[in-house]
């Protein structure tokens, strides 16, 4: 017995010493900016508006470069701007854009000398009539 407790402890000793952290000598290029932009149409009919604005870093570097700096624009199909206000760091909302279905958005961000657009069609989404589970039989108990 003492001879079994000795082996699985030198082998449970030896797996475990076995770690070798390897890091890779990666390529750093320019941060640039990322944008992620949501227009959602709540079940209450008012809009949820919001556009966080990130800059990409480095593969090892943690801390996630938020962009407080930018203009955030919706330009709705009637032409009207609405400006977007930093609520937290890096994430914009906007409260008095009022989005219909089929209908085209412009999103315009102004970063320092660079503007980036995109043109966006509002598409809703089919409302659920029913959501069911049930287990397949024969796959080892998967839902």
């Amino acid at each position: 017995m003492m001879k079994k407790i000795f082996t699985l402890l030198v082998v449970s000793i030896c797996i475990i010493s076995c770690e070798d952290v390897i890091e890779l000598d990666l390529n750093n290029a320019a941060p640039r900016l990322v944008i992620d932009a949501a227009l959602e149409l709540q079940e209450d009919g008012f809009t949820e508006a919001t556009v966080l604005l990130t800059r990409s870093s480095a593969f090892y570097q943690e801390e996630i470069l938020f962009v407080d700096d930018a203009s955030v624009i919706v330009t709705d199909p009637s032409g009207t701007d609405h400006t977007f206000i930093l609520t937290n760091p890096g994430l914009y909302k906007n409260v008095t854009l009022n989005i219909q279905d089929g209908e085209s958005y412009v999103l315009t961000v102004i970063d320092g000398d660079d503007i980036y657009t995109a043109t966006q069609e509002f598409i809703s989404t089919v409302p659920y009539s029913r959501v069911e589970q049930s287990e397949i039989t024969g796959f080892g108990g998967f839902y």
